[in-house]
């Protein structure tokens, strides 16, 4: 008897198929239907259809996903696709599926009834009924296994549910050590969901190779693998079979260059603890975020946690200039050492801390005329790439970069001219300096006031004059964006002795007051 499943979320469509195929004279007898992806599924929990006739274009789960799903509970079923559609991504999903047939909308009956045809004796060629009768006992274990992970990863976890399963799966075991995992890929192409179906076997093998059963499930873009060790005697330390399966598996996934990390939950001696296992699966895996991708975590309780508001960070950034490249490195590396201690803090508290030393250390270049990140178009666009970073040696490296390049532009020479390159970097190290003036230019170089002016003005264009002030007024459009800082601070941060002063050659410069200035566009401010 063949089995048929015709899924298509327009009930006139099955209908019609209904009254014009003969299914009976295909062998079909035993057909049953379904709307969507999700209704399919729990359709299958208990039934194996031999053949699939299914809409490619469902809400919710289309047509790839679902046989990729079904695929697993039976990796010879036969797949019709329907569709109004000739999507070229959808085609090229049909062909990787091997489908039989990709039959366009509206539905040529004859055509269709001759893949129907196709399918019947694909089976009948591929194993007689006998083989098959051999065969339900393992589908239905792994139908069981794959029901049991559902449930225990489920957000809505039903105990009733997993203990029935448990009962049927082991029906001599009282209690068995069993562990939950979690395995995380980070290369995009490697947390496609077709990719990550591929892997299920690799495990399944693994663990069986160890003498293990393994409930292993694709959740989002991650793998979640329950294993049950029927050897193991409960009360003793366990961890040994989870370490020994994970080193076996590292060498696997290496083997096919995967870029990945696991979490760990505690070993369990009764499987009512599983899913709490699951959740601490789920939450060790956040400690790889510390360590780099290949991490095996375990869980533990009462990670320490970082303080962000003790963190001198800003100041590390801010302070570049005056304490030079080495010793900014070194004070980053001390910080970045403690975070990497710090396993209790949520790794998007730690990747927003990071952002905000990033952007620190750009608004710090821009002052001087250095665009760090030209690759990234704006502030915005730098930020996401910050946030989309996987470990936290990957955030420090960016940050480093950073570092490094604002520090080789730095100390490049501006001009062909070494004196006036000196002269650049003395202003930008004493600008806060009210009186600095070409007088103490003059008298700091041994060089007469007359012979820098022509100098200067010869190489850059600018007066010495109207280059102090232009760089005493980069730094304070940069402060007056903060709204708690006062005019005379800001004056006095920039070398002017007083607040009136300061507002006096502000409007000089800009045409208008500091408080107006304020309310100026970002696009007018850019550009200082």
């Amino acid at each position: 008897m063949i089995r048929l499943l015709m899924v298509d979320d327009e009930p006139t469509t099955i209908k019609r198929i209904l009254s014009r195929i003969d299914f009976a004279g295909l062998g079909i007898e035993d057909i049953r239907r379904a709307e969507n992806g999700p209704e399919a599924l729990e359709l299958c929990r208990d039934w194996k259809p031999d053949i699939l006739l299914s809409d490619i274009m469902m809400p919710r789960m289309n047509g790839i996903e679902l046989t990729e799903q079904l695929r697993m509970i039976n990796p010879e079923l036969q797949v019709i696709f329907l569709s109004g559609y000739m999507e070229k991504e959808f085609l090229k999903g049909a062909i990787h599926l091997q489908a039989l047939n990709y039959i366009e909308k509206p539905i040529d009956m004859d055509e269709l009834y001759g893949s129907l045809k196709n399918a019947r004796d694909r089976l009948m060629r591929s194993e007689d009924i006998s083989s098959r009768l051999l065969k339900l006992d393992d589908e239905h274990i792994d139908t069981q296994l794959r029901i049991l992970a559902y449930e225990l990863c489920s957000e809505q976890y039903h105990e009733e549910i997993a203990e029935r399963v448990m009962r049927e799966l082991f029906p001599e075991k009282t209690s068995m050590p069993c562990v939950a995992l979690q395995l995380k890929f980070y290369l995009p192409e490697q947390k496609e969901f077709h990719v990550l179906v591929s892997l299920l076997p690799v495990m399944k093998r693994v663990a069986s190779d160890m003498g293990l059963t393994a409930a292993v499930v694709v959740k989002y873009d991650y793998i979640v693998a329950f294993l049950f060790d029927e050897r193991g005697e409960t009360g003793s330390d366990q961890v040994y079979f989870v370490s020994a399966f994970l080193r076996e598996l590292r060498k696997e996934l290496v083997l096919m260059n995967k870029k990945y990390t696991a979490g760990t939950g505690h070993v369990c001696p009764d499987f009512r603890e599983l899913h709490e296992s699951f959740l601490e699966a789920e939450n060790a895996s956040r400690l790889a975020f510390f360590h780099g991708p290949g991490y095996h975590s375990y869980y533990r309780k009462n990670a320490k946690k970082f303080d962000f508001e003790a963190s001198d960070a800003m100041d590390i950034i801010r302070g570049l200039k005056k304490n030079g490249r080495d010793q900014t490195v070194f004070r980053l590396r001390e910080l970045n050492t403690v975070l990497e201690s710090c396993e209790g803090t949520d790794p998007e508290d730690i990747k927003r801390f990071y952002s905000g030393m990033v952007l620190e250390l750009y608004h710090l270049a821009k002052e001087d005329g250095i665009r760090l990140f030209p690759e990234y178009g704006s502030e915005h666009d730098l930020l996401i790439i910050v946030m989309e970073q996987n470990f936290l040696v990957e955030l420090f490296d960016f940050l480093m970069m950073g570092v490094e390049t604002y520090c080789n532009v730095l100390t490049r020479d501006y001009y062909p001219n070494p004196t006036v390159n000196w002269i650049i970097r003395y202003i930008h190290e004493h600008y806060q300096d009210p009186d600095l003036d070409m007088t103490m230019l003059s008298n700091v170089s041994n060089l007469s006031s007359t012979y820098i002016s022509h100098l200067f003005k010869n190489t850059t264009g600018k007066t010495v004059r109207n280059y102090i002030t232009e760089y005493r007024m980069k730094h304070a459009v940069r402060l007056l964006r903060d709204p708690t800082s006062q005019i005379n601070d800001i004056a006095a941060a920039c070398g002017y002795r007083n607040g009136n002063y300061f507002s006096f050659r502000f409007k000089e410069y800009f045409g208008c007051a500091p408080t107006e200035y304020i309310n100026t566009s970002e696009t007018e401010t850019d550009q200082f």
